[in-house]
């Protein structure tokens, strides 16, 4: 199998020249194809600052940030004011700091790198408990309808256009959104019961109840 090679030399049409020098070609294939791949690295390292270079998601990582650095001891002074700044309406921010304390007694067994694995196991509380950390709580909710830039948020605009067409364009704002809801977050979605749905389908209307009795497992096999 041979190596790259230089590609045959070609010149532009006249009418779109710049200039009237001669146009230079590199003189080895591997200066041709350097400068390819120096383009392409550039480009991504462009799309990757651009991407996470914005403030929405310098509020969301500070945010994460007061949650793991609580998990780790670590000093949270900076994300605390910033978070006294921001969402002072939200959030007490001396209640927040007690909580904080209380929520790593909690959640002492384990290892937490990310969000996700913090919300994870505040879901698995017991009411009784995330009723004493309800600023947590409410700090969690903040991070989590933070719109920040992310495939997940970038989809539900694409999502959208898909779902909403002109043929459904009398679409109803609560099914549209369900329908949204249901399509992004399609692991979950397919983690549903289809049984449990179709029962509570037929149990909320006497016809329908007559019509379709109790859907069972054998029934959708």
């Amino acid at each position: 199998m041979s190596g790259p090679m230089l590609p045959r030399r070609t010149r532009a049409p006249r009418r779109i020249e710049i200039g009237t020098g001669e146009p230079t070609y590199p003189v080895t294939a591997q200066d041709y194809y350097r400068r390819i791949y120096f383009e392409a690295i550039d480009l991504m390292m462009n799309a990757i600052d651009q991407r996470f270079d914005q403030p929405s998601f310098d509020t969301y990582a500070k945010m994460e940030s007061l949650l793991i650095k609580t998990f780790n001891s670590q000093d949270k002074s900076e994300e605390l004011k910033f978070m006294e700044k921001l969402y002072n309406d939200d959030v007490n921010i001396s209640v927040l700091t007690a909580q904080m304390e209380i929520l790593q007694v909690l959640l002492k067994d384990g290892d937490y790198f990310c969000f996700d694995d913090i919300i994870v196991k505040i879901k698995e509380l017991p009411n009784p408990e995330r009723e004493i950390i309800k600023d947590v709580i409410t700090l969690c909710k903040l991070i989590l309808v933070n719109p920040a830039t992310s495939a997940a948020g970038e989809r539900s605009f694409s999502t959208a256009r898909r779902l909403k067409t002109w043929l459904r364009s009398r679409m109803n704002q609560e099914r549209f959104s369900n329908l949204t809801v249901l399509n992004i977050h399609k692991e979950r979605t397919y983690r549903l019961s289809t049984i449990d749905i179709a029962n509570e389908f037929a149990d909320r209307n006497t016809n329908r109840k007559r019509n379709f009795g109790t859907f069972r497992v054998n029934d959708v096999q």
